[in-house]
């Protein structure tokens, strides 16, 4: 028995047949990338508000570069917007006295909702860290990424 394109499509969910029912696909929540007041930005977690200074070869790299990969922001349906990634980019953009930076921001239900997605990004594992290792001796090699894209 073969496989016909109406097989294929169905299995992928373009089509359905007389006897189902379509299904509807979930729903993602749709980014956007704005420009985000510093002074807006909310913290999860009390280590993430008390950021410290950042490495000075990322302040060093800013300076000559600007900040290229935009931080990560959820905002809630109340307008919160919660730091997801980029807390050193934060902290040396403070440091340089910048006032707002990029971010693309995922909309998100409430706060509980922002604090699930930073714990999924911020979940170490050995892996996570092998790779970490393995990016940071070829960027190393070139010497020219910026240290906060590692």
């Amino acid at each position: 028995m073969s496989i016909g394109k109406s097989s294929i499509a169905r299995a992928a969910g373009s089509v359905t047949s007389a006897h189902s029912t379509p299904t509807a696909k979930p729903k993602m929540p749709t980014s956007t990338l704005i420009p985000v007041e510093l002074k807006s930005i909310k913290y999860l977690t009390p280590q993430a508000a008390d950021r410290g200074t950042a490495p000075a070869d990322l302040v060093a790299s800013i300076r000559k570069a600007g900040v290229i990969s935009p931080l990560l922001i959820a905002r809630t349906q109340k307008n919160d917007l919660y730091l997801l990634d980029g807390h050193l980019r934060v902290a040396a953009a403070v440091e340089l006295k910048t006032e707002q930076l990029s971010a693309v921001v995922i909309p998100v239900e409430n706060k509980k909702a922002a604090s699930a997605i930073f714990k999924e990004l911020n979940a170490v594992s050995p892996k996570h860290d092998v790779i970490r290792e393995a990016k940071f001796e070829a960027i190393s090699l070139t010497k020219e990424m910026p240290y906060y894209l590692l």
